[in-house]
């Protein structure tokens, strides 16, 4: 908050620094980074000078600091393809971040924005969300095969498909499909939990459910 107040009442984190705030990022808080309209230098902290358009401000826990989709566009440059992917899964989890709202963030950017071809694929699903090394290593199996490659991470009802073939209907679920936004976790008893597990909400919606090696995973396919 004090470098935020430091470069000016029109200044919001940004970058690095703000992912981490919003919890798009993982790992160690990076060095405070801010937006303004102003010419300012602080000691320890990175100071980007740029105006934030109003619709792409918010406060959050009290600080001011870009909103979700503006500061994914900010994190483009940066992040390798995978990462940005993972990042921006991460703000539809929490924060119910589409494709369209990361459309309309970069149409309020310059053309030529470091990053946005990278952006670009992830809106239009040519980045899978891998969040496991698991996942990551069945698409390269898929890819080595010649086989057709999945949707991933996709939601679906209380869970997430972690592989869905819409051509098909063939959706994989797998032990941790069932993720939800930090704030609507709640301790469910292990008979709710069985009655809500994917393949049982498969089945409901008459799906043929598949044998699986695990059973805590379920391959559906729709009817």
């Amino acid at each position: 908050m004090a470098a935020v107040l430091a470069c000016g009442t029109e200044a919001c984190l940004s970058g690095r620094a703000a992912a981490h705030l919003l919890g798009l990022l993982k790992g160690e808080a990076p060095p405070s980074e801010v937006s303004t309209g102003l010419k300012r230098r602080v000691c320890g902290v990175k100071v980007r000078r740029a105006r934030i358009d109003r619709a792409d401000r918010m406060v959050h826990r009290g600080i001011p600091v870009t909103t979700v989709p503006r500061t994914l566009t900010d994190l483009a440059a940066d992040l390798s393809v995978d990462a940005l992917a993972r990042a921006c899964h991460e703000a539809g989890v929490r924060y119910g971040t589409t494709p369209r709202h990361l459309a309309a963030a970069l149409d309020r950017r310059p053309r030529n924005l470091p990053g946005a071809a990278k952006l670009h694929r992830v809106i239009q699903g040519d980045a899978p969300a891998l969040l496991s090394a698991l996942e990551r290593r069945f698409l390269e199996l898929l890819r080595e095969n010649a086989l057709p490659l999945p949707r991933t991470n996709r939601p679906a009802g209380a869970y997430r498909v972690d592989c869905r073939w819409p051509d098909t209907g063939l959706k994989s679920f797998a032990a941790t499909s069932g993720r939800t936004s930090p704030r609507s976790r709640t301790r469910r008893s292990p008979t709710s939990a069985r009655s809500s597990s994917p393949a049982r909400q498969c089945r409901r919606r008459g799906e043929k459910v598949g044998p699986h090696d695990y059973p805590d995973q379920a391959t559906c396919k729709c009817s």
